[in-house]
């Protein structure tokens, strides 16, 4: 059934949802570029709306789908790990007050850049495994200060005077 003026509304297809739960836990690609890879072995590929529609009314698929999500960190973990370990040597130009100085060197910078989106997004897909650490300090006095309360002590039998203490 078409809904506003679009393409008609695929069923759910088992063989095509673990596809794309494969391709999630196995790669990098995000879901648009999971559905083109798709579209080049399957006659009809859903569109990104229909996959969304399906993990909401599919709960096998959803949960298939959330645990290739957090297989997918572990990839991209690897993934900025070669990406940290290769040199992306390239021209470097750099404006001096004489004029440009352009050089061939390993752009770190760029590689670096490279790493920590791919961490960042590792960390998003399985926070408590790449996720940041977040640190919290508590600092100051811990103790219990002895407070009396007038009607307790008019209440209890004692045979010494009681001072009240209000420092």
């Amino acid at each position: 059934m078409a809904g506003h003026g679009g393409r008609p509304r695929m069923e759910y297809d088992p063989i095509i949802g673990e596809s794309i739960c494969e391709l999630l836990a196995t790669t990098a690609f995000g879901l648009d570029d999971i559905l083109d890879i798709l579209g080049k072995d399957f006659t009809k590929v859903p569109g990104k709306s229909t996959v969304y529609k399906w993990l909401n009314e599919h709960p096998e698929f959803a949960e298939r789908s959330a645990r290739a999500r957090e297989l997918q960190a572990d990839t991209l973990a690897d993934l900025a790990m070669k990406e940290a370990q290769n040199p992306r040597v390239g021209v470097i130009t750099t404006s001096k007050e004489w004029g440009e100085e352009i050089r061939t060197a390993d752009n770190v910078e760029r590689s670096k850049l490279i790493v920590q989106t791919i961490f960042k997004r590792a960390g998003q897909l399985a926070p408590k495994k790449y996720g940041e650490k977040i640190m919290q300090e508590v600092s100051g006095e811990v103790g219990i200060k002895r407070i009396l309360v007038p009607e307790r002590i008019a209440t209890e039998p004692s045979n010494r005077e009681v001072k009240p203490d209000f420092s």
